[in-house]
């Protein structure tokens, strides 16, 4: 086995023993987040994958399914991904989120129950993507992600949808010194929890701009999903965030991310702080 295998051999098991406890995955997709960047570093010379662990809180979520508004915390947000040559995989899930109700917009619908605790406790959805780098130089980069969302969570909770959704997303970068620029747009195929439509196709985008100082660097990130259709169907929300972040670190970081809800599905206010090892 070759030095980086050795090396990363290790950060992959501690990882996977940090996961089981309980099931962690990076932020809750499913309807209370919009679809994450990509992290082009993992094209770089000399890497071959990361893997992150993290939490986040929020404040003013909306559980759609639950017809309620509260706090939620996340513990155990894990992301892991690996190269190999033009292809890349990711992977990422959510151990544990509790969600706390403040307030009720609307009653409970798709199978989701009240709770007289004001408290709701579930894990996250598994993602899994493949990620093709399609062209590359020193200054720019194009790639392709597609992946499935695959259901984890108990629907009777009402903090996600329990059901199967699909994306695609072309994306480009490029670099201009210390200055990155990335954009990715496309197609989202969601399940819904509704007896008359079975599924919802959404624009998914994200758009990141980060600039890089030593060990520093700063970044700011739109991301969010838009319906094609003009009906909305509960659990199938629009959802935009906008995130600055700050990161200190290369080949092993932390970082802290601030997240603004731009939509009255997503969150008021948000934080998620996270650390992260390079192989």
């Amino acid at each position: 086995m070759s030095r980086g295998g050795r090396a990363a051999r290790p950060i992959l098991v501690l990882a996977l023993c940090g996961l089981l406890e309980p099931l962690m995955g990076p932020g809750a997709f499913a309807q209370l987040r919009p679809l994450d960047p990509f992290d082009w570093s993992v094209f770089e010379p000399g890497r071959r994958g990361a893997v992150r662990i993290g939490a986040a809180a929020y404040s003013g979520q909306r559980a759609a399914l639950a017809g309620t508004e509260g706090s939620l915390v996340e513990l155990g947000t894990v992301r892991i991904t690996w190269r190999l040559d033009r292809v890349a995989f990711d992977v990422g899930w959510t151990a544990w989120r509790r969600f706390r109700d403040r307030d009720s917009f609307a009653p409970p619908t798709g199978g989701a129950e009240p709770t007289t605790r004001g408290v709701r406790a579930d894990v996250g959805d598994l993602r899994l993507a493949t990620i093709v780098r399609l062209w590359s130089d020193r200054r720019a980069a194009a790639t392709l992600r597609f992946g499935t969302r695959l259901p984890t969570t108990d629907n009777g909770v009402g903090l996600e949808r329990d059901q199967t959704d699909f994306f695609a997303l072309a994306g480009g970068e490029a670099v201009r010194g210390p200055l990155l620029l990335s954009i990715e747009t496309g197609l989202g195929i969601n399940g819904t929890r509704s007896d008359t439509e079975e599924q919802l196709d959404v624009m998914l985008y994200t758009l990141r701009a980060r600039y890089r100082r030593q060990r520093w660097s700063a970044s700011l990130a739109l991301v969010g999903q838009e319906s094609w259709h003009r009906r909305s169907i509960r659990g199938n929300e629009d959802l935009h965030e906008a995130r600055l972040g700050m990161r200190y670190g290369e080949r092993r970081w932390v970082s802290v991310v601030l997240i603004r809800g731009l939509t009255a599905f997503s969150p008021h206010a948000g934080i998620a702080v996270s650390a992260g090892a390079a192989f």
